[in-house]
C-alpha cells in the first residue's frame, strides 16, 4: 500500500466509510437476568458442582443426605448469582464509562491538514496524530 503522508480526500473517506462502516460501536440487545443466569451455569465451577450434586443424589439415592444435596444446591445457586449479578454490574459501568466518554475529538490528517474529528468520524487508512 502506498503511503499517503497528505491524508485522505474527501472521496477517499467517503469510500473507505462505505466499505468499513462507521466508528461506533455497536449496540448489542441487552440479555435478561435469567439467560445470563442460564448461560452462567456452563462456568466449569459450577459444572463441578452440578456434577457433584448428582453424584450425592444417585450414589445416596436411599439414604440420600438432605443436608448434602441442599448445601450442594445452594452453593450453585449462590455462584451462579454472583457471577450473573458481576456481569450485568460490569457491563453498566461499561456503559456509563462509555456515555460519559461521549465522542472524543481526535486530530487526524486530512488532505494535507491536521484538523480535529470526532471519533466516530474516523475510517480507515486515517493519519491520527497521538500526544500526551
Amino acid at each position: 500500500m502506498k503511503e499517503k503522508l497528505s491524508g485522505l480526500s474527501t472521496a477517499e473517506v467517503i469510500a473507505s466509510r462505505a466499505k468499513s462502516g462507521e466508528n461506533v460501536l455497536k449496540k448489542e440487545k441487552k440479555k435478561g437476568f435469567f439467560k445470563r443466569l442460564f448461560e452462567n451455569l456452563n462456568d466449569p465451577i459450577i459444572k463441578i458442582l452440578i456434577i457433584a450434586l448428582v453424584i450425592e443424589v444417585i450414589f445416596t439415592f436411599g439414604n440420600c443426605n438432605l443436608i448434602e444435596v441442599f448445601g450442594i444446591a445452594v452453593a450453585i445457586v449462590v455462584a451462579a448469582t454472583v457471577s450473573t449479578l458481576s456481569e450485568m454490574g460490569s457491563e453498566r459501568a461499561f456503559l456509563k464509562m462509555q456515555k460519559d466518554g461521549g465522542d472524543p475529538l481526535i486530530r487526524v490528517m486530512r488532505e494535507g491538514v491536521i484538523s480535529e474529528l470526532k471519533s466516530s468520524e474516523l475510517v480507515v487508512e486515517d493519519i491520527v496524530y497521538l500526544s500526551a
